[in-house]
């Protein structure tokens, strides 16, 4: 299950280098 956060997230192109760290983690 994606969280909401990671929906948003996906959609800035800027967040997305931040998301890929946080899914890592």
């Amino acid at each position: 299950m994606q969280s909401p956060a990671v929906l948003v997230t996906s959609r800035s192109p800027k967040n997305t280098a931040r998301l890929r760290s946080f899914t890592r983690n």
